[in-house]
């Protein structure tokens, strides 16, 4: 503190400004003039010791100033009175010991008044006044002591006469002089034009004044009746008091007191007041002068803080009412409740209409017309808040209901505070606030905050918003079971403290970017197992994003879904493209078959003209061994595409198994062990037992040369049943009861790559010359065709398993036939009608039914033989047709022709027959057929055979 303070003096003095200089040189010259003016009168008169003015004016000079001016105004007021007194002739001594106590009394009374009232004192309240007489006789008592000590050193009177003489004469100076000058001082504000009838009337009382001091002060008058009593100025100073204010009560003092200081009275007396020698007489005539003084002071002072008080109310009622009329929902008001309960209104604002329906008028004649409006169900609240309000002295703030007149329901805040007055009673000055909007509104945020927090309750979706620091703000009730935790244990976290580390980092660096950019982000995140679909949009306030929110979609069964569709794309893609490779090979193997079947006829028809040794007979054989392989590859291109007519039978798998059993084990080797595992009572199905006979050869031979080292082949068949999922994964199978056949190897195995080319023609993975590529394509053609499925599951070094699914059928299996063969050439004398499309095959099938001896009729379209067979009168044994022609086919043909000859009996012919004699690849019923290529011996027997057909 001690360095605080240095600081600030130091730079008090710094600031010290020559406006400051100048203040304080005008202080001096008018203390000078002061002690100059008490030296005016001889000292033998001692009239001008009844008030000395110098103690008044060093005052009222530091109560104006601030207090950095003070040293300086004290230390010239000790310069200047010094200086007078030495003019005057004063002994320097007593000088100094006279401006010691005038200094000292100006700075004490200083002190204590500013400590009293503040430093703005104007001695316009009663406390102002209190404290300045309470410096006059206090301080001044005090002070007195060092002047009139000085003058009893110099003089022969006595201490106590100088004393009381000190006393009273620079306390009379300071009653006198320092309200004056203070109260003057402050002319910012006056107005000549403003202020006309108070100057006037002041003037008058001035003149009243000095006439009344006049004739009490004049001892020519003082036994006269002209001459009032002294105490008749007091009445002039209540009249001041009341009409005129601090300012004239000031003036007049001034002026009345000059008069009296300046009359004879004191010293020849004796005035009314009294006194018998000149001492008693100056200390009474002071006595009576102090107490005018203070009286007029205070009166003075009392009315203008009444007045001020009542300007002061009468601004705060104006402010009040200026409030209450102005507040648009609202109202102000004062309302007293006695000590009995009773209420009355002492001021209610023009508002109390617009909320409560009711006149100002009407609350203010009876306080009950607005209570009477409170809702039922809110009195005793209403009434008990006001009581702990009252008893505890604090504001009452409570929210209610009131029906207005015209019935309307409004909500009402009232806020009010309580004040005891002096008999009892307590006065609520308050505000109503007509809240019924904002509780509309807080009623609707309620509402929404329910409809919110119910959709958070019981959203399927996952739903979050955020803060800018991306913690979380709220979350959706399923985020429990996400998280783990209660939803309230959620809030206010961060992503480390909810995800783990590595998806907390990547979320919290999406919802960066939605905060700086403002951009909407949808991302696709794993968490325990789960497949999580999120979008995040940022949420703006003035126009920048202030946080984020977003829901997330649990996607795992939609992603699982469209896996399973996409393999199921991929499978029909398969399948699709497998029918259309069929497609393509059937129409190859119809072609190819044309061609084999006329080289193969025409060779055996040119082996029959020649000799055994001959040697073109050689190259004949090798020409018909060609042929067959041909033949061979044409019908597995027609297995696979399922044009492969056949002859299927009922049969147990078990038993084409066993029959095949000492086969495989010398075709595949020693060094793999075949284990067979037949299923019990397995059921029965219907394929053509040659076709599978091939179909295990094939796969066996397959697994051998997977396994080039040696390993096991498992064989097993078993009953099993296929229900609708596995139907959703296999869209080629329909649920129901199968037979499995399963063979497994213990090979090389496969990869995913050659496991997506297996089943189509011409691929291989054997090396050039070992391999056709048609093995599997002819198994998957054989096992469609019989209504079947085929599965394949390997894996690069771990071996391959197939897996054929056959149709169940409720029958017993067919015993097994036996075929025998006659080596001659059946033939006849019976008329055949030839139709063939192909020129190269009718021409080779002519020649070998002329060599047999039968009457033949040849056409090369269905139209030039029903022509032919129209226009022949003789009986028809046979018809050798095409299946497939251009225009009309044989089967069309042949219901036409069993129209004009009866007796006529068919022989089909094709290299496929597609649809038109079988169905699903099997010859309907009844129906007599040999594929292409044909040989010369097959064909002939099957001429015969027709013929010789019973009708």
């Amino acid at each position: 503190m001690g360095k605080e303070s240095s600081h600030l003096n130091h730079s008090a003095f710094l600031s010290f400004s020559r406006k400051d200089l100048v203040i304080v040189l005008i202080i001096g010259v008018f203390y000078f003039i002061a002690h100059q003016i008490s030296f005016l009168f001889p000292d033998t008169q001692q009239v001008l010791m009844a008030i000395r003015p110098a103690g008044g004016i060093g005052l009222a000079a530091l109560l104006l100033n601030p207090r950095r001016l003070w040293p300086a105004i004290l230390i010239t007021l000790f310069i200047a009175g010094n200086s007078a007194n030495l003019i005057e002739g004063r002994h320097i001594l007593n000088s100094l010991g006279f401006m010691t106590a005038n200094t000292l009394e100006s700075l004490g009374s200083a002190w204590l008044i500013t400590l009293l009232c503040g430093e703005k004192v104007r001695f316009n309240r009663i406390r102002d006044v209190f404290a300045l007489a309470l410096s006059a006789t206090v301080v001044n008592a005090i002070t007195a002591f060092i002047g009139a000590g000085t003058a009893a050193l110099s003089n022969t009177d006595s201490l106590w006469n100088f004393y009381v003489t000190w006393w009273i004469s620079d306390g009379l100076g300071i009653l006198i002089l320092t309200p004056l000058i203070v109260t003057w001082s402050d002319f910012k504000d006056f107005s000549l034009r403003k202020n006309w009838k108070w100057i006037t009337e002041t003037v008058i009382f001035l003149a009243i004044w000095c006439i009344v001091s006049w004739f009490i002060y004049d001892i020519n008058k003082s036994n006269t009746l002209l001459n009032p009593q002294p105490y008749f100025l007091y009445i002039l100073l209540i009249w001041a008091a009341l009409r005129l204010g601090q300012k004239s009560m000031t003036l007049a003092l001034a002026i009345g007191f000059i008069i009296a200081i300046t009359s004879t009275g004191v010293i020849t007396g004796p005035l009314l007041w009294g006194g018998h020698s000149y001492t008693e007489r100056l200390i009474l005539a002071q006595m009576f002068l102090a107490v005018g003084s203070f009286a007029g002071l205070m009166l003075a002072a009392s009315f203008d803080e009444k007045s001020s008080a009542e300007k002061s109310a009468r601004e705060e009622q104006t402010r009040m009412k200026a409030l209450g009329d102005n507040i648009p929902n609202g109202m102000v008001y004062q309302v007293i409740i006695d000590k009995n309960g009773g209420r009355r209104f002492q001021y209610v604002s023009a508002g109390v209409e617009r909320i409560n329906g009711i006149t100002a008028k009407e609350v203010m004649t009876d306080s009950m017309n607005l209570y009477k409006l409170t809702f039922q169900d809110d009195i005793d609240r209403l009434r008990t808040a006001e009581k702990i309000a009252i008893s505890e002295m604090k504001q009452l703030n409570i929210i209610i209901r009131l029906v207005r007149p015209d019935g309307q329901l409004r909500w009402m805040e009232i806020s009010s505070s309580p004040e005891k007055l002096p008999d009892g009673s307590v006065i609520w000055n308050g505000i109503q606030l007509d809240i019924t909007e904002r509780m509309k509104t807080e009623e609707a945020l309620r509402e929404n905050e329910l409809i919110f927090s119910s959709f958070l309750e019981h959203s399927p979706v996952y739903v979050f918003f955020k803060d800018r620091n991306i913690r979380s703000l709220r979350l959706s009730k399923n985020y429990e079971q996400m998280l783990g935790m209660p939803i309230e244990n959620t809030l206010g976290k961060n992503m480390d403290e909810l995800f783990p580390s590595d998806l907390a980092k990547s979320m919290v660096e999406d919802d960066k970017k939605i905060l700086e950019k403002g951009e909407v982000v949808k991302v696709v995140e794993e968490l325990a197992g789960r497949t999580y679909e999120t979008t995040k949009f940022p949420i703006f306030k003035d126009g920048k994003p202030n946080m984020l929110a977003g829901f997330t979609l649990d996607i795992t069964a939609r992603v699982k879904s469209e896996e399973e569709r996409k393999k199921l794309e991929e499978q029909l893609q398969q399948a699709m493209k497998m029918e259309a490779i069929g497609r393509l090979a059937g129409g190859i193997a119809h072609d190819f078959n044309n061609l084999l079947t006329a080289i193969q006829g025409n060779v055996e028809i040119a082996m029959i003209d020649l000799k055994p040794d001959d040697p073109i007979v050689l190259h004949m054989g090798e020409v018909l061994k060609a042929v067959d392989s041909a033949t061979s590859l044409t019908r597995q291109l027609l297995t696979f595409s399922r044009k492969q007519v056949i002859e299927p039978t009922i049969v147990n798998l078990n038993t084409i198994i066993e029959k095949l059993y000492n086969m495989l084990t010398r075709l595949i080797g020693e060094n793999i062990e075949i284990l067979t595992i037949p299923g019990e009572d397995l059921w029965a199905i219907k394929v053509d037992a040659g076709q599978f006979e091939q179909v295990i050869i094939n796969l066996a031979v397959n697994s051998r040369d997977a396994m080039p080292d040696g390993g096991t082949l498992k064989i097993e068949t078993s009953n099993t049943s296929l229900d609708e999922e596995y139907s959703k994964m296999h869209p080629q199978v329909h649920p129901g009861e199968y037979v499995l056949l399963r063979i497994t190897d213990t090979g090389a195995g496969m990869s995913k790559e050659v496991q997506e080319h297996l089943f189509e023609p011409f691929f291989t993975t054997k090396p050039l010359g070992l391999g056709t590529g048609l093995g599997l394509a002819t198994i998957f053609g054989i096992v469609r065709q019989a209504g079947g499925s085929i599965e394949i599951y390997s894996e690069t070094g771990k071996g391959t398993s197939v897996s054929i699914y056959l149709p169940k059928l409720d029958e017993t299996p067919s015993a097994p036939q036996s075929y025998s063969s006659d080596p001659d050439l059946p033939g006849g004398n019976e008329t055949i009608l030839l139709v063939e499309d192909d020129p190269s095959v009718l021409k080779m099938a002519l020649s070998i039914i002329e060599r047999l001896g039968y009457q033949v009729l040849s056409a090369s379209n269905a139209e030039e033989a029903f022509i032919l067979a129209s226009s022949y009168h003789d009986s028809l044994n046979l018809l050798i047709t095409d299946v497939v022609m251009p225009g009309m086919n044989g089967r069309e043909l042949s219901e036409k022709l069993k129209s004009i000859h009866p007796e006529i009996k068919i022989l089909f012919t094709s290299g496929y027959p597609e649809n038109i004699i079988a169905h699903h690849g099997m010859l309907e019923k009844n129906i007599n057929f040999i594929g292409k290529p044909y040989t010369m011996t097959a064909f002939a027997i099957k001429i015969r055979d027709v013929i010789e057909q019973e009708t």
